[in-house]
């Protein structure tokens, strides 16, 4: 790797005229911004039921760009306006807590374009961490999750959903609390000769079996919580492809584990307020699907980038102009200055040609890295944040 030093003039606003020095590397681009690339289609889709339309949806907010999902147009498998509960005002995390302590096993969803819904679990795992759930299982995991416990960070390849900055957060949040990290998705075998319902059905059944082993292998007092997409928190068999009834992984794993799971659904309902929200089931929802349903507000934005992101002490930094292009799209990464280059970054932006957006940070000394599409080579600057400015 070889590297062309340039000491340039950086602004960002509210800052003075600071010099920082950008490194331009040759060598070959990352694979998960390939990837990223990839799955982002230049021009929005004029229809979003497509897997290309799907997979360019539910990337848009992994290089922090809810923005442009929100401005799509078109059926999507989203939430609908449902009535308040009659304990709305109580705070719904209060509500899990308490609902948590009756059972050992908590399963809890998303939807997979909206990573507030991580910010939500991730602040459900540190509620249930005091009541002594210790194991925490996602749908996303590969086999190498548990591999590393000691790395207070996240990798890219750890998972599909969970190369996303908000994830990676939540990984990194339940390692500081101690969690146990373990993976159940079904790895197949498929056959490919059968329908979508046959293949589901050979899914949702493996992975019971999977959580099954996962319970097997726990102490009798440790508890469990297991992160999901959409229905596989389904308790009860609900309609499904190819007009058939399907039992999904929650029902199938409370029959064989014998315990009554606590089931949450942050995906179906729209809250009435600006917060998450404790609601009643919508006209979606099956008798008896879930045990608690939360509604969450729609994403709100400032500068372009969503405010459920500026808790903790992160907050809006003007992204330095040296690392923009008036000629082609680009991915910028940031991560903690010490941790390595496949580690999921702190923030993630894709760009347009001339496009600009600030980053979404916490103070500290980072590394900011720009990836240029169809390019083997990045740059890349060091910068210390302190209260929103480049120091």
């Amino acid at each position: 790797m070889s590297g062309l030093l340039a000491a340039l003039h950086l602004f960002t606003s509210g800052c003075t005229s600071v010099t920082t020095t950008v490194s331009t590397h040759e060598s070959p681009t990352p694979e998960h911004i390939v990837r990223l690339f990839s799955n982002v289609a230049a021009e929005p889709p004029e229809e979003t039921r497509s897997m290309a339309a799907q997979r360019h949806m539910q990337t848009l907010p992994a290089v922090g760009r809810d923005d442009l999902l929100a401005a799509i147009k078109g059926p999507r498998s989203g939430a609908v306006a449902c009535e308040r509960s009659a304990t709305a005002d109580a705070n719904p995390l209060d509500e899990i807590e308490r609902l948590a302590q009756e059972t050992r096993l908590v399963i809890v969803n998303e939807a997979h374009d909206r990573p507030s819904h991580r910010e939500f679990i991730r602040q459900i795992a540190a509620r249930l961490n005091d009541v002594g759930y210790s194991v925490f299982a996602a749908e996303t995991f590969g086999p190498r999750i548990g591999a590393s416990p000691s790395e207070p960070f996240a990798r890219v390849n750890d998972g599909y959903y969970s190369n996303e900055p908000v994830f990676g957060n939540l990984i990194r949040s339940v390692k500081g609390l101690g969690y146990e990290l373990r993976a159940y998705e079904y790895r197949g075998p498929y056959d490919d000769s059968k329908g979508q319902w046959e293949r589901a059905n050979a899914r949702e059944e493996g992975q019971a079996d999977n959580l099954m082993q996962v319970l097997s292998q726990m102490q009798d007092h440790e508890r469990l919580l297991v992160h999901v997409g959409y229905s596989h928190a389904s308790e009860v068999p609900i309609p499904s492809f190819e007009g058939k009834t399907l039992r999904w992984m929650a029902a199938r794993l409370k029959a064989k584990s014998g315990i009554d799971p606590l089931t949450i659904d942050n995906t179906g309902c729209l809250s009435n307020s600006m917060n998450p929200e404790l609601s009643q089931a919508s006209h979606r929802h099956e008798q008896g699907q879930f045990d608690v349903v939360v509604g969450h507000p729609d994403v709100q934005f400032a500068s372009g980038r969503p405010t459920y992101r500026l808790i903790d002490g992160h907050q809006l930094v003007d992204l330095p102009d040296a690392l923009l292009n008036d000629d082609k799209r680009v991915i910028v990464e940031v991560r903690r200055y010490d941790e390595p280059y496949d580690a999921v970054p702190v923030d993630r932006l894709l760009l347009r040609p001339g496009e600009s957006l600030p980053l979404v940070l916490p103070d500290g000394k980072f590394r900011v890295s720009n990836y240029e599409e169809g390019a083997d080579r990045y740059k890349e600057i060091a910068v210390f944040i302190k209260d929103g400015r480049i120091l």
